[in-house]
């Protein structure tokens, strides 16, 4: 499904930011060949640890049309998760991403809703501005209709919705121009109407006729061409349509709409999507940074079999010859630009290794992820650093007894940042699976809770 008419993605875009997101943009599927054989190398390298799932996964990652075979697209979405607090050095420490609840869980519902909003909204139709004509060409066809032909009931003027039309059509059959075009004034309507519907007096017989001629490869729209059958038939399919609710553009063989959405759960190499669609260049330390934003936000992706046609542009790598993350990180995990070990990443040893960390690798404080490559960019600084909209990602406390809420930055009583590592360790197994029920932070498992606290208390 080819898409002509950018406001079309431009709705996507505005719902996005409605539902708080920082930055939306757009990429045109490609096989990520120079991006999947560094990966490949890094595999081969065993700088993955035991995160085995990367390796199994690797064919999507290189390829999403092994996720949507139909995948013409890739829309990337960041999510701005910043609080205003500060790591306390004294007790341990867990990463900013982790204060507040399970981002999958909050950011799940919210593409759930970008998503409908897609499916919903009437692009332009495919058959007649997607794969071989042009506007122009086609309108130029459908001005060569019999002009004094009876009006077809189907007739709408520009700039009105097709589905809505669609919807109460067969309402006014047998009206003519004026009333058509009243009703069509009275419906609340958004998106371009089907440019074969916008002829100038043809009736229906020529109109179906002309839609045969136009591009007889493209995905047939089960309006007008039905599904093979002939004109009587697609009539009777007009009319056995439920004009009561919206049409569904779930189903492939609908010529429909077809989205598939993750949150950082799926083979998706995130980060590179990103780039590709204008959300930010990749740091040093391997995270994507925004120039407005820095890097404290969440990637998120919808693979589509939409075609915008236009698509956004990478950023400019504006790092220039600053390496601060590379000789900040404390175990030496970033061993040169872009290329991060994760068996020596305080990342990767307190929240995805289910065995014994390494005895001669230091956490430095850190008890669940580590915040110290982004924390000393300079694109973090206080002047890049927006609190968030979602109070979700907001501190949570874990102590009966206390308040913790957006309206009072400190102090931060009750939250396990406010603890000592010894309050912490008191949290027997079922108490750790309560209080983390809806955080991140049960990933570690209380396992690898009680281990990460252990470790820095030696």
């Amino acid at each position: 499904m080819k898409i002509i008419d950018q406001t079309y993605k431009q709705t996507i875009k505005a719902k996005a930011k409605e539902l708080g997101f920082i930055a939306c943009g757009f990429a045109k599927y490609e096989v990520l060949e120079g991006e999947s054989g560094k990966l490949r190398k890094w595999l081969d390298e065993g700088k993955q640890a035991d995160m085995a799932w990367i390796e199994r996964g690797f064919e999507k990652r290189r390829d999403v049309r092994h996720i949507l075979p139909e995948a013409r697209s890739v829309i990337s979405l960041a999510f701005n998760y910043y609080t205003p607090f500060e790591h306390d050095e004294s007790k341990p420490k867990i990463s900013r991403y982790a204060w507040g609840k399970d981002y999958h869980k909050i950011l799940k519902k919210k593409l759930k809703e970008l998503c409908e909003v897609i499916m919903l909204t009437s692009p332009p139709s495919p058959l007649l501005i997607g794969e071989g004509g042009n506007d122009s060409e086609i309108n130029e066809k459908l001005k060569s209709l019999n002009e004094t032909s009876p009006p077809s009931p189907m007739l709408i003027q520009p700039g009105r919705d097709f589905e809505n039309v669609q919807a109460h059509f067969l309402e006014i059959e047998g009206g003519n121009d004026t009333e058509i075009v009243e009703k069509a004034k009275s419906l609340n309507v958004t998106s371009p109407p089907s440019p074969l519907l916008i002829g100038e007096g043809g009736n229906d017989s020529e109109i179906i006729e002309k839609a045969k001629s136009l591009n007889e490869t493209s995905p047939p729209s089960p309006l007008l061409i039905g599904e093979g059958g002939n004109d009587s038939e697609i009539i009777e399919k007009a009319k056995s349509l439920n004009v009561t609710s919206p049409p569904t553009h779930t189903k492939k063989e609908n010529g429909g709409i077809l989205l598939k959405s993750y949150v950082d759960d799926g083979p998706v190499m995130d980060k590179v999507w990103a780039q590709r669609a204008g959300i930010g260049w990749m740091g040093k330390h391997s995270n994507i940074i925004n120039p407005e934003y820095g890097s404290w936000f969440f990637l998120c992706e919808i693979v589509t079999n939409i075609d915008f046609g236009i698509y956004d542009t990478p950023i400019e790598d504006m790092c220039g010859s600053c390496t601060l993350c590379i000789s900040a990180c404390p175990t030496g995990a970033i061993e040169s630009e872009y290329v991060v070990d994760a068996n020596k990443c305080i990342s990767y040893q307190t929240i995805e290794n289910r065995g014994e960390i390494p005895q001669d690798l230091n956490l430095d404080g850190w008890i669940f992820g580590c915040d110290v490559c982004q924390d000393v960019c300079p694109f973090n600084s206080p002047k890049y650093n927006h609190v968030t909209s979602e109070e979700g990602f907001w501190p949570k406390s874990i102590f009966e007894g206390t308040d913790q809420s957006a309206s009072t930055p400190t102090p931060m009583a009750g939250t396990a940042l406010s603890e000592t590592s010894q309050e912490l360790a008191q949290l027997t197994e079922e108490e750790f699976a309560e209080v983390f029920a809806d955080s991140p932070i049960k990933r570690t498992k209380y396992a690898g809770w009680k281990r990460n606290l252990g470790r820095i208390d030696k």
